[in-house]
């Protein structure tokens, strides 16, 4: 299809002028080759000239000096297209048209005269090889008829502004006076306006047809290129289609699905585990089953056993490749072996960023003697990685390793891309398979890269794109395209990547296949091809094609108004989920959907769009996700109420704290400045809220100002509804202001520093607090407190309420300091309306500490005021129960400001402006569920945002190439090598193969270790159980010595450890009889395991060494709750504690690092000859 559009758009922009200028004689005595290599040496032609469409053009007799080209096409020229259409011989194939006889312009006014011959000849357009894959029709109509529906075009104004241009085509009896000569029009003057198709910006280098040919790329799968001929009064329509019904902007019939009024809660994990559950635990059955094929055993099954079988291509073919090169060079031939300690030394030097010399020390002192002998020579080694390649070299033409600019090498990959991981895709083919299809940044500085592309947000940096696909739950690369200078097509190579995984399994349809993709993937062509096959797919989408529109950018939208839906991004509103159906002809279907989040910049919402098709449930559409925030272990401590966290109260102190706090409130949250904290505290009455409605009764005046003055405010409903919306809502400018962030920072200092005084007994922090007999009500005092009174330390002390304030004004500082001065003391005893009471304690201060007493039911509040640097002043103040009675009744006649959201049909009270209402209104989803959640199951585990299920969704199956490139990236060390660019895919490979090694190994290790169990286990439980299987560093360690051993079998060198039989020799039974005479201690273990007659028979041996961990006790601490802990014993090899042992050797082990170890404990073990002794401990 590619070819033919490339066909196609060359018709359009060939030079009629010199097309018409050349004999039929130039080009009947030269081939298609020889026509071929001409054009490419003539320029603008190039494409054109190339496809075969048009004759080969001349330089008019002076070779030093081409014609002056246009972009015309001439009628000659679509006569031959017309009549090649009709001829029977065009319905064989599309290289017909190439060769079709020339007659005169009178076929165009014939055709229209009786347009049934034309259409009775539609059946045979050429650029239609299979109609079930591509759709070519074929009108001719008289310009003033509408002619039939199928001919007419797409009524869209996104089409119509990104199509290619209407070519002009006159005949011989001129253009009208003052037209345009290239398109006919006379509203304005050859190339002097972007109107004309034929209008080329004087900056472009580019040539015409190479822009043509993007152009119609660009433009999707559905375009239509009209050739006008005026003065015929005919119009040829040519409708090219890339799949039949694929979904563009403008055949694709959007349903609106009613916005959902209430959310459904859920966990992160359970999002998690609804979606990739079922497919993590068909996909380590089906990689068990495929390994077991394609090696022809059962297992267990080793590093070297999964390497060699992804990698057997690679093996078997660079031998061939890279001898090539060497012989060429004049060097020594590569032999199986040599290619074997390569790869293993490659892999080993790069793991570190030592040198050659001190690398292969360290490697020396991991290998038996016997294998040291197989290093190859750093001379040995370069000539090898300069002979390593992924293009296939020849012995007679050594042209084809020259790099320059004219020639792009890249599509010279192709074979060595779809080889080298082939067999990766036949292990992974199984039906639940979730893909992601992304681009990585190879970084390179290479001259030879032809293309470079420089992003700050890749790893890469600087270097070339490539198009690759991977499995998103496992991260295992099954596909990649490296880009071409030109003629790349992002389409093309998508289909062609996709193409490839499909075949491995016998290419069926899409089964229960996932395809995750970005916004630079998403686009109504990939939406199309994955219908076509019967794809699921779920991927963000930023395109015109998609249904939902930002309203702040609606107006740069291409689409009609009938075919928009606005979503208000107004930066205050709440979440809201939004979606479409979409049909595309009577079968397809596929939904779009937005997503509105909080702001984050206090500018605009954040909405982020999605398509999808057949993943998530219907009830996953609407659920609402929670992220956990992690709570720092020392935060425990003085944390009340913390059971949500599995975590029991430690002392009768926190016992008794959270009575008193239980005896009034009801606790919503733990912490404070979450996610949920931020919800739940929305329509109640909170501290600054209350104060400020408080203020509105003349009752309070006496108790909150001191001064006549102060007393006169506003008294009416409207002033309390703008106060409390101001309290529930508030932009990012007043969240973010300097004295909050200063104040919120100096929070934790302060509390520390009160725990510190000897008159603080104990001080807890808390969360959001609800008044029990009033739901209304809430508070979140800065902690709750037990104290001495000043001056009695005696006293067993009171419970009050915590609530600090940071002075930051050099204003405020001053008057504080100047208080202290007069109060003598800066601890202080403070009663509601005595001369402390003003002095002391602010006036936007006094209703908070009056609302904390009063929410509570306590007698005393600690206020607590500080500077960044220190306390200043910290006041007990005592509220009486006739103040705290008098402010409650002052705020209780405006609580149908706040309740009004518990009724079944909420409906905002009038005294809010009706944006107010719009915003609580959409507040009101988000709020009900997580306040009925808590309300029935009590406060939730700290969140630290909430999401919609379609963003985990995505960002969970979009991780497959970003978490392939990151392990890739632990084996790459950039600084040692200069490599040419087609060396470094070569070797990247490498890396690729081994990290889909690691991550197969770990899948199969836990399915077979888990063989009754593991269909039981949650995504999250697999993920974990494959992360104790070990690092990639561990795995990639193990390999190269694999690789050493499986070198020396290849050249069957004589084993200088001769008294150390192969595995083979020796049965279970040998085994057990052995390691019953293991002693207990360390030093006679070790002793043991170094004698080649006993225990090094075993340990040194290829069996089964799995690590497996020692179990887990019961472990009780003095004052703290009883808990499960980690069962650990003495490391056989360093001496230290350790949790796992050998399932072989049965000796406790460690899997991890420690240290300045290169290798953990387990890998040295069974790798070193002779084990150190006890007092050494080096690794």
């Amino acid at each position: 299809m590619a070819s033919d559009l490339s066909s196609f758009a060359s018709l359009q922009l060939i030079d009629s002028t010199e097309s018409s200028n050349t004999s039929s004689s130039d080009t009947s005595g030269r081939s298609d080759g020889d026509s071929s290599s001409a054009t490419n040496r003539s320029g603008h032609g190039r494409l054109a000239h190339r496809s075969g469409l048009l004759p080969e053009t001349p330089r008019n007799g002076n070779p030093g000096k081409r014609r002056r080209r246009t972009s015309t096409v001439s009628s000659t020229h679509i006569d031959q297209t017309l009549t090649a259409m009709q001829s029977p011989a065009a319905s064989e194939s599309s290289s017909t048209f190439r060769s079709a006889p020339i007659v005169g312009s009178q076929s165009i006014a014939a055709a229209v005269a009786t347009p049934g011959s034309v259409s009775s000849s539609s059946s045979a357009f050429p650029f239609s090889p299979d109609l079930s894959q591509s759709q070519a029709t074929v009108a001719t109509t008289p310009s003033n008829d509408v002619g039939p529906a199928w001919s007419q075009p797409i009524q869209n104004s996104q089409s119509s502004s990104r199509s290619i241009g209407v070519a002009s085509v006159h005949s011989a009896q001129g253009t009208p006076p003052g037209a345009c000569k290239a398109c006919g029009r006379t509203d304005h003057k050859r190339k002097s306006n972007k109107k004309c198709p034929m209008h080329t910006p004087r900056s472009s280098s580019r040539s015409r047809a190479t822009r043509g040919l993007q152009s119609l790329r660009k433009d999707g799968p559905q375009k239509k290129i009209e050739q006008e001929v005026p003065n015929a009064y005919a119009k040829v329509i040519f409708e090219i289609r890339g799949f039949v019904d694929s979904p563009s902007s403008s055949n694709i019939a959007w349903r609106i699905i009613p916005e959902s009024k209430r959310f459904r809660l859920s966990t992160e994990l359970d999002v998690k585990e609804a979606v990739l559950g079922k497919r993590m635990r068909s996909m380590l059955e089906s990689l068990v089953i495929h390994m077991q094929g394609a090696t022809g055993k059962d297992g267990p099954f080793k590093r070297i056993d999964v390497f060699e079988l992804l990698a057997s291509w690679l093996l078997s073919t660079h031998i061939k490749w890279t001898n090539v090169r060497l012989r060429k060079n004049k060097m020594l031939d590569l032999s199986e072996s040599e290619l074997m300690v390569f790869i293993a030394m490659y892999l080993f030097l790069e793991m570190t960023s030592w040198s050659f010399t001190v690398a292969i020390s360290h490697l020396r002192a991991d290998l038996l003697q016997s294998l040291q002998k197989l290093i190859l020579t750093e001379d040995r080694y370069n000539e090898i990685l300069g002979s390593f390649s992924a293009q296939q070299s020849s012995m007679v033409d050594s042209s084809s390793e020259v790099w320059d600019g004219e020639h792009d090498h890249v599509k010279e990959f192709r074979k060595f891309e779809t080889e080298v991981l082939a067999m990766s895709r036949q292990i992974m083919a199984f039906n639940d398979l979730a893909l992601t299809i992304d681009d990585e940044l190879i970084g390179s500085r290479a001259g030879d890269v032809q293309s470079k592309t420089i992003a700050h947000r890749k790893a890469g940096k600087e270097g070339l794109k490539n198009d690759a696909i991977a499995e998103s739950t496992s991260r295992v690369l099954l596909a990649v395209k490296h880009r071409e200078r030109i003629d790349y097509s992002q389409d093309v190579v998508v289909e062609s990547i996709l193409s490839e995984v499909c075949e491995a399994y016998g290419n069926r349809g899409g089964s229960n296949i996932v395809v995750c993709a970005d916004r630079g993937y998403s686009k109504p062509r990939l939406w199309g091809l994955l219908l076509d096959r019967r794809i699921r797919f779920h991927m963000i989408a930023d395109c015109a094609a998609h249904p939902f529109k930002v309203k702040s950018k609606a107006k740069h939208s291409a689409l009609n108004a009938s075919d928009v839906f606005e979503v208000d991004d107004n930066p205050r509103l709440g979440p809201a989920v939004f979606r479409a159906e979409g049909t595309v002809g009577t079968d397809k279907h596929f939904h779009a959907a937005a997503f509105r989040d909080y702001s984050k910049d206090g500018k605009t919402a954040v909405v982020i769009r999605f398509v999808e098709s057949g993943v998530m449930d219907h009830d996953l559409w609407s659920t609402i996700s929670m992220t956990p925030r992690r709570v720092a272990p020392k935060l425990l401590k003085h944390l009340l109420f913390k059971s949500q966290l599995f975590v029991s109260a430690q002392n009768s102190l926190e016992k008794e704290g959270e009575d008193i706090v239980t005896n009034a409130t009801r606790p919503l949250t733990i912490l404070q400045r979450t996610a949920d904290w931020a919800v739940l505290r929305q329509f109640r009455i909170t501290g600054t809220g209350g104060h400020n409605i408080a203020k509105l009764d003349p009752t309070t005046h006496s108790f909150l100002f001191e001064n006549a003055n102060e007393r006169f405010v506003e008294n009416h409903e409207q002033s309390a509804a703008r106060h409390l919306f101001r309290s529930w809502v508030f932009s990012k400018q007043q969240r973010t202001s300097k004295a909050m962030r200063t104040g919120h920072v100096n929070e934790g200092p302060v509390t520390r520093a009160l725990r510190l005084q000897k008159w603080c007994i104990q001080l807890f922090e808390v969360g959001l607090l609800m008044a029990t007999e009033h739901p209304w009500l809430a508070v979140s005092p800065d902690g709750i407190a037990k104290v001495h009174p000043p001056g009695n330390l005696e006293h067993d002390g009171v419970w009050a309420s915590v609530e600090i304030k940071t002075r930051v004004a050099n204003q405020h500082l001053s008057a504080a300091e100047e208080k202290i001065v007069r109060s003598q003391s800066k601890y202080i005893m403070v009663s509601v309306n005595d001369d402390f009471w003003w002095a002391l304690v602010k006036t936007e201060h006094r209703g908070q500490v009056i609302h904390q007493a009063m929410v509570l039911q306590l007698d005393y509040v600690l206020y607590c005021v500080a500077k960044p640097s220190g306390l200043l002043y910290v006041c007990l103040v005592h509220v009486p129960s006739d103040v705290r009675r008098s402010y409650f009744d002052a705020i209780e006649k405006w609580k149908h400001l706040a309740t009004w959201v518990e009724s079944p049909e909420p409906e905002v009270p009038g005294a809010f402006d009706e944006d107010q209402r719009k915003v609580l209104m959409s507040l009101v989803p988000i709020w009900t569920v997580v306040n009925e959640r808590v309300l029935e199951r009590g406060p939730l585990a700290p969140v630290h945002r909430f999401r919609s299920a379609m963003q985990v969704v995505y960002n969970t199956l979009k991780s497959g190439i970003d978490g392939n490139t990151q392990y890739v990236a632990q084996l790459t060390n950039s600084s040692r090598n200069r490599l040419a660019f087609h060396q470094l895919v070569a070797l990247r490979a490498i890396k690729q193969l081994v990290v889909n090694s690691f991550v197969i190994f770990r899948c199969i290790t836990v399915a077979q270790q888990q063989a009754e169990d593991f269909q039981g286990m949650t995504h999250a439980q697999i993920r974990k159980a494959c992360s104790k299987v070990g690092t990639l560093a561990d795995f990639t360690h193990s390999l190269v010595l694999a690789l050493f051993d499986r070198a020396s079998l290849l050249v069957s060198t004589p084993q200088e450890d001769a008294q150390v039989p192969h595995m083979d020799t020796l049965s279970r039974e040998q085994i057990d009889s052995i390691l019953a005479q293991k002693p207990k201690h360390r030093k006679g273990m070790v002793a043991f395991f170094n004698n080649p007659e006993k225990g090094a028979r075993v340990r040194l041996n290829p069996v089964n060494h799995m690590p497996l961990p020692l179990g887990s006790r019961q472990w009780t601490p003095r004052g703290e709750a009883t808990k499960r802990v980690p069962v650990q014993k003495v490391c056989a090899y360093c001496g230290a504690m350790a949790a796992f042992s050998c399932s072989t050797c049965t000796v406790p082990l460690h899997v991890s690092l420690r240290g300045n170890q290169r290798v953990s404990c387990f890998v040295s073990w069974h790798q070193r000859k002779v084990i150190p002794p006890p007092e050494s401990n080096t690794s």
